[in-house]
């Protein structure tokens, strides 16, 4: 696995990454500062002359983000030629610079000079320093985002990047909020305002009515500043990078390289899209309240923020959830972005078809605002979901000589999906109709669904883009909803290298939760015949499951793919049991499957599987799936035992399997079990022989002092999960053969001499039809008993056509031998 940028440098580094948030949040306060200082301003100022503020509004959007696509280019060779930390102190100077000429504009007055293009010439400097902004933000960016995977280990770059985004998002909120109230105690020239009246300490000062703001932007400035140069010192990626001559072939270069790869251009579409929704996400939304009954813009601010919360919230659940990557070479999952697309989808759906009636006129609280609330929160989230993920898969896989020019052209591609994005709202809110009776050409609501269709095509196309990390996440996600799921002792895995999982072998989900157990990808030997259909068949080929058949030929060509996988450093899981256990127990290892694991050149990993037994998906009862779950959310632990040195015989293999399984037994009754531990597993064992069912009814016979009769004739047997009676007293044949009738026993534990008191009142009533239970387990003490009861047996066989099955009870052992009845034996 390839290393990660953090990972070649000192340990030190990674504290520099609170010192990036405090840098990033900064300048995201600041540039959101100075642009909404700028809107408010210019609104008035342009409304004064007579200017439509609309103009003002696409001059400012122009000026700020043709600098991203003008420079993109050069933002990344300096990202990539030059330390990182160097090129975010410099901008971060400039930023102080640009702060001082916004501060001399604003006093200067926004309103002041001649106008020009109906624009006041104080307004144009104004929108001058948004260009400016602009530019620094455009050739700080890769720099800035470039030093996350600088400062923080591989596996935590999706949570660094959520922690980041939310930094990000809380810093807009607050250098929105801040830009307006400045913008509304700022004059727009230095003459007196009376509608802004100023505090009488800023009344005395020259040019009082700027001093707010600027001591703001320069402040703000110049705390990134100081915080910036405790950045980590890391060396350039690409120190010899020439300086391109000519910016556009530079750009394309940088395109076309972004193209090259499938798994970079994938991720940055991804993140394109978001940023095009993102876009005009917040005017829909806007549009969507004045539409549903809004009368002021405040009354937009509580959609707004649950958006906005959502989103942060979001961000912060994929850094959490995308921790952990299915590919050998990324440690992002991409699996969660799909799920943020199906959330995105559902969520814009659910506005489109909401009601009308969310603002009441007594300005109460109702259903629909509530409910609109709810679906724009979770709207936010699955925009987080969708994409923190790509933003740290794009970080990780880029190569580390390329990141800023990576970083930049993602940016040139966002910019530009911006712009065509907001053109195409533009476009749909078009009105139509006479000039009095004009109506948009499509609706806020008609907007949502389109947007909800667009996020279900983002959600089908990142399924196929990466089917193991989705399907790895539903399968997940589903265990974890149906099951409580534990993995113990997984630090015995190796952290690289090759290795063999060899688990047991217990339900249809195991090859599943083999992969989910491990911190790394797992390529899953599998039976081939049970692989049949075209769904099943792209599934192993996604999974890159090693197919075999019983045929040595087959066996061959697995065998070379094995050591062909772990001489690439793969992790391989084998169930050398040969198939699923009937009955809950280790099997012995098949011959073929035996044959694989001596010729295997790697250390082994025991794994045990404990708590699917009695699962629908296992074999108890003697079925598969035809059964009701019980219980509900049952425990699963997944034991990794010690590893096993290279070169061991499989036998030595199944044993340390057998004493892991057998930790897991003892762990989970040291857990869940009241009393001795060892009639739990005794009463654990004589279910699984017996293939017990949850409708069988058990009669027990047995006296005090008889094997096996403290575990099952007194209130602990209720660890068997099946109808129990007990019967101490003496009873006759005859009253043995009413009650099986009466109470419908199928499974009977009884004595010798019961048995022989059965076959003497059949033999004195030959026209009587007597039923016996379908399953008789005789214990005995010792193989001396056992011969005594050979003969009795066989009678019982021959009268009844019913086989009693001998347990082997030695006093103070438990259980310790016991076949499964014939008639429960057939799979």
């Amino acid at each position: 696995m390839k290393k990660s940028l953090s990972e070649r440098q000192s340990p030190e580094s990674t504290a520099g990454f609170v010192s990036l948030l405090a840098v990033r949040s900064l300048t995201v306060l600041n540039d959101n500062m100075a642009r909404w200082i700028v809107i408010g301003l210019g609104k008035r100022a342009a409304a004064s002359v007579g200017t439509a503020p609309a103009a003002v509004l696409a001059i400012g959007t122009a000026v700020y983000v043709v600098p991203f696509v003008l420079f993109a280019w050069l933002a990344g060779w300096l990202a990539d030629r030059y330390p990182k930390r160097s090129i975010v102190i410099r901008w971060k100077f400039a930023e102080v610079l640009i702060g001082i000429l916004a501060a001399v504009a604003i006093a200067w007055g926004a309103g002041s000079g001649v106008v020009l293009g109906g624009i006041p010439l104080g307004l144009w400097l104004l929108l001058g320093v948004v260009g400016l902004f602009g530019l620094q933000t455009t050739l700080l960016n890769p720099s800035l985002l470039g030093t996350i995977p600088e400062t923080v280990p591989t596996a935590k770059l999706s949570s660094a990047n959520g922690i980041f985004a939310l930094v990000s998002l809380a810093a807009t909120l607050v250098g929105m909020a801040a830009g307006n109230w400045l913008a509304d105690m700022t004059w727009l020239t230095p003459q007196l305002d009376l509608d802004r009246p100023l505090p009488m300490w800023l009344s005395t000062i020259p040019w009082g009515f700027a001093v707010p703001a600027a001591i703001a932007l320069f402040s703000v400035a110049t705390l990134g500043w100081v915080l910036s140069l405790r950045l980590p010192n890391v060396p350039a990626a690409d120190a010899k990078a020439l300086f391109p001559r000519n910016g556009i072939s530079k750009t394309v270069e940088d395109l076309r390289a972004l193209c090259a790869s499938r798994r970079l251009i994938g991720a940055a579409a991804g993140i394109v899209f978001f940023w095009g929704i993102a876009a005009v996400a917040q005017l829909n939304v806007d549009q969507y309240a004045f539409e549903s009954g809004a009368t002021s813009q405040s009354q937009v601010t509580p959609l707004l923020l649950a958006l906005v919360i959502g989103i942060g919230g979001g961000s912060l659940l994929a850094g959490r959830l995308s921790g952990q990557g299915i590919d050998a070479d990324s440690s992002v999952n991409l699996g969660i972005v799909p799920v943020g697309g199906m959330i995105m989808a559902i969520a814009c759906l659910a506005l489109a078809f909401s009601r009308q009636d969310i603002f009441q006129p007594d300005a109460s609280l109702s259903v629909g605002m509530v409910s609109a609330a709810w679906w724009l929160f979770l709207l936010g989230v699955g925009a987080g979901m969708f994409d923190v993920p790509l933003e740290a898969y794009l970080q990780e896989q880029s190569p580390p000589a390329r990141l800023g020019a990576t970083l930049a052209s993602t940016n040139l591609l966002v910019f530009t999906g911006m712009l065509i994005s907001s053109i195409g709202y533009y476009v749909l809110r078009m009105p139509v109709g006479a000039e009095e009776l004009a109506e948009p050409l499509f609706s806020a609501r008609s907007i949502f669904l389109i947007f909800s269709l667009c996020a279900g095509v983002a959600t089908v196309t990142a399924i196929f883009s990466a089917p193991r990390s989705s399907l790895r996440v539903f399968v997940d996600w589903l265990i974890k909803l149906l099951y409580r799921f534990r993995i113990v002792g997984n630090q015995s895995l190796p952290v690289d290298g090759p290795a063999v999982i060899v688990g047991n072998h217990i339900s249809w989900l195991d090859g599943f939760l083999v992969v989910l157990a491990s911190h790394r990808p797992v390529r899953m030997v599998v039976y081939g015949p049970n692989i049949k259909g075209r769904f099943l068949k792209r599934l192993a080929a996604q999974w890159r499951f090693i197919l075999f058949d019983p045929h040595p030929k087959s066996i061959a060509r697995a065998l070379h793919e094995i050591e062909s996988g772990l001489a690439n450093g793969d992790f391989i899981g084998i169930f050398c049991e040969g198939g699923i256990s009937r009955s809950g127990q280790l099997l012995g290892f098949k011959r073929g499957l035996e044959r694989i694991l001596k010729r295997v050149d790697a250390p082994a990993v025991p794994l045990a599987i404990d708590g699917l037994w009695g699962s629908i998906f296992s074999f108890s009862e003697g079925r598969f799936f035809t059964k009701w779950p019980y219980p509900f959310r049952r425990s699963i632990t997944m034991r990794f035992g010690p590893l096993v040195p290279s070169g061991q015989s499989p036998a030595v293999i199944r044993l340390a399997l057998q004493e892991t399984a057998a930790g897991a037994v003892f762990d989970r009754f040291k857990r869940n079990t009241e009393g001795v531990i060892a009639d739990a597993a005794t009463a654990e064992a004589f279910s699984a022989c017996c293939v017990l069912r949850r409708s069988d009814r058990l009669l027990v016979s047995l006296k005090e002092g008889d094997p096996l009769c403290h575990v099952f004739a007194d209130r602990r047997s209720h660890r068997l999960s099946v109808s129990v009676e007990a019967c101490k007293e003496k009873v006759s044949a005859e009253e043995f053969i009413q009650l099986f009738q009466r109470r419908q026993v199928t499974v009977w534990l009884a004595k010798h001499e019961q048995l022989d008191d059965i076959l003497a009142f059949a033999r004195s009533e030959p026209d009587k039809s007597i039923v016996v239970p379908e399953v008789i387990v005789v214990p005995v003490r010792s193989v001396l008993e056992f011969e005594q009861l050979a003969n009795t047996l066989s009678q019982f066989e021959s009268v009844f056509e019913v086989t009693p099955i001998v347990a082997y009870a030695p006093p103070e052992c438990g259980l310790v031998a016991m076949s499964t009845p014939p008639s429960r034996a057939q799979s």
